[in-house]
């Protein structure tokens, strides 16, 4: 049995190395509709706080109504020569936009969930940068950076922390693991399974 939440997902992940990861500046990344419950604000706001933010670039991925505050608020806060805004992009657009980045950034999601975008980007070796005490933790495992939930601060002490090359070749090597992991190790495909069927019952009666 497969997780389902990873169907058409490759377990063929390739780890960089610390090399890989030399180059400046470190390309952060994020996508996803443009709207306030995604937290792109926050991650603007976080990423005008990053200490070491010249040893960083930032590329948002995606489209909506949000879109014109947000660019507002890059200048606002500083930052908007340093991020750079995409449009959406379509899957065979996004792919490659996720294996020219480092690492990925979910700034906001609802904790009870995990996340096929997530699970994309770790697939294109990314290292995740997520909220803590969520499904997105879980699902990351230790191949990602936790903050504290809409913390601005906490979220760019997170990406400061990986500033170091080494740290980055250190998470990427447990990307790999966790996918197979998710994949084939653990025990939701078959809770999937069955609350499907228990549904697909209830929906008889």
């Amino acid at each position: 049995l497969i997780n389902p939440d990873l169907a058409g997902i490759s377990t063929k992940i390739g780890t960089r190395s610390e090399t890989e990861f030399s180059h400046s500046p470190i390309r952060l990344a994020a996508a996803g509709r443009f709207i306030p419950t995604k937290g792109f604000d926050l991650l603007l706001k976080a990423f005008s706080l990053v200490p070491n933010r010249n040893r960083f670039s930032l590329t948002l991925a995606g489209e909506g109504p949000d879109e014109k505050r947000l660019r507002k608020l890059a200048k606002e806060w500083g930052v908007d020569q340093e991020v750079k805004f995409t449009g959406w992009l379509t899957h065979d657009k996004l792919f490659p936009f996720f294996a020219s980045s480092d690492i990925f950034v979910m700034p906001r999601w609802r904790p009870e969930l995990s996340s096929v975008v997530l699970m994309e980007a770790m697939s294109h070796g990314l290292v995740a940068v997520i909220p803590k005490g969520g499904g997105l933790e879980w699902a990351g495992g230790d191949a990602v950076v936790g903050f504290d939930f809409d913390s601005p601060e906490s979220l760019a002490k997170a990406i400061d922390s990986l500033a170091d090359p080494k740290k980055l070749a250190e998470r990427s090597v447990a990307i790999a693991n966790r996918i197979i992991f998710l994949h084939y190790k653990n025990w939701l495909p078959i809770t999937y399974l069955f609350m499907k069927m228990v549904l697909a019952r209830k929906t008889k009666k």
